[in-house]
């Protein structure tokens, strides 16, 4: 019976969950998009009622600006990644070949504590700067 369950899960998940995680993540867009224009509208109205819409409109497209410029430079940097990646594909793990160890390269090993220890130091730094911020927004 057990097993049964966990084969019409499978087949389940197999044909319907592309198109579930799909609508899920649409969701979330929309919601999240949702958010994003009710506060720029919020702080329109706010702007607009104190006389600083023209500072308003200079932020909003300084911020558009930098964000376009940010994405770009980040695609293309992803973009030269996977041309990369692609140039330098192994071939397929039928031939069973020995992959040469690359000098100065990092074994799983080695590379797994140096991720966590960068997760950590970047979790305390923003702690740390979150502090500080929390203690200027709110002074005792």
């Amino acid at each position: 019976m057990n097993g049964e369950l966990g084969s019409a899960m499978q087949k389940f998940w197999l044909r319907y969950g592309t198109q579930l995680m799909q609508a899920f993540g649409l969701g979330v867009g929309v919601l999240l998009l949702f958010d994003l224009l009710s506060a720029l509208l919020a702080e329109r109205v706010w702007f607009e009622s104190v006389g600083y819409f023209s500072v308003f409109s200079k932020r909003l497209i300084t911020q558009g600006l930098i964000g376009i410029v940010v994405f770009g430079v980040s695609l293309g940097l992803l973009w030269r990644n996977l041309n990369i990646a692609q140039r330098q594909v192994w071939p397929s793990p039928e031939f069973e070949i020995e992959r040469p160890k690359q000098p100065g390269s990092l074994r799983m090993a080695a590379l797994l504590p140096l991720v966590i220890l960068l997760g950590i130091t970047l979790t305390i730094s923003l702690l740390h700067y979150a502090r500080i911020a929390v203690s200027y927004w709110q002074p005792h």
